[in-house]
């Protein structure tokens, strides 16, 4: 004997509108926040990370706090990044690359 059918029901709510959208007046629109970072290598109970890893390893960290569109390196020693996005909470950031890389300073 075969098994009843099954019932499956989707229900597809209509997409969340914030009170702040992006473009509206006093709305947070798009942010550009520049976070200075000391990438020189450092100590790690792994051992020495070199200013190439480190790089990387801010530039990772960078990317995935929520809001941030795109990560790049900027200066003239590639120890600021520049962060593009939306709603980005620069305080986490800052945290999250102090504990994990090193010292960080919010330049914008």
């Amino acid at each position: 004997m075969p098994p009843p059918p099954t019932l499956r029901i989707f229900v597809q709510s209509p997409p969340a509108r914030s009170l702040f959208q992006s473009g509206e007046v006093g709305g947070p629109g798009k942010q550009t926040v520049v976070i200075k970072v000391s990438m020189d290598g450092h100590k790690s109970f792994l051992g020495e990370l070199d200013g190439e890893k480190v790089r990387y390893k801010a530039l990772k960290i960078a990317a995935c706090v929520s809001g941030v569109v795109s990560a790049s390196l900027k200066g003239d020693n590639k120890d600021q990044i520049e962060v593009k996005g939306e709603r980005i909470d620069t305080v986490k950031l800052t945290k999250l690359l102090r504990k994990k890389v090193g010292h960080a300073d919010i330049h914008n």
